[in-house]
Order: structure tokens, then C-alpha cells, then sequence
């Protein structure tokens, strides 16, 4: 893709409606409808089981988000929630596995 103009005057210049986020209507990425990654961490069981409290808690309850995890024999036993959003989960497993964990949120 080339620029047509130059001059910074006419068509490809950022005149009138080609300027800003405003006048071009973008949608931001926190706008966008379908599953997206919400947080991916390894977490490192101490005597098969583990509470990791997220960095900021999600915007919205346990049900918005699936949770899954990688290693051979960890599962997620709860979502944790403080004041009605997902802060964090319980993961349950053997001895001390590293477990892959990462939280989704679910596309609408």
C-alpha cells in the first residue's frame, strides 16, 4: 500500500473524516465478539494442590470464562469469585506438577 499524497492535501491525506479513531468509527480490540485469551500461567503444585489468585480479578463471574489446564493429572476443582467477578481458581492434582492454566473468556 502507497501513499497518495505527499503534500499531506487531497485524496490520502489525513483530512477531514481520515482523522482519528472518531471519524473512522474503529472498534477497539476489547470490542471484538468470540472467545479470546484471558490469562496463561504455569502454576506449581505443592503437595497436589494449589490456589492461584489472579494478577486483577476478570470483569465478570465464573460462568463468562472457561477455565482448562495442561499436565497429566491436574484438574480445576473450583472458580474462585470476589464480589461477583472471577479472581482466581483451586487446582487439584498430584504431588508437585507444573501445571499449564489458562482462563478463556466464552465468545458470544
Amino acid at each position: 500500500m502507497g501513499a497518495t499524497s505527499v503534500t499531506g492535501v487531497g485524496p490520502g491525506s489525513a483530512e477531514g473524516s481520515a482523522k482519528g479513531p472518531k471519524e473512522r468509527n474503529f472498534v477497539g480490540v476489547e470490542k471484538l465478539i468470540g472467545p479470546r485469551v484471558m490469562l496463561a500461567v504455569q502454576v506449581t503444585l505443592a503437595a497436589g494442590a494449589a490456589t492461584y489468585n489472579f494478577p486483577e480479578a476478570m470483569d465478570a463471574a465464573g460462568t463468562e470464562y472457561n477455565v482448562m489446564t495442561q499436565a497429566a493429572n491436574a484438574v480445576v476443582v473450583t472458580k474462585v469469585e470476589t464480589d461477583g467477578v472471577l479472581s482466581g481458581v483451586t487446582l487439584a492434582g498430584t504431588g508437585t506438577d507444573v501445571v499449564d492454566l489458562m482462563v478463556v473468556k466464552v465468545g458470544a
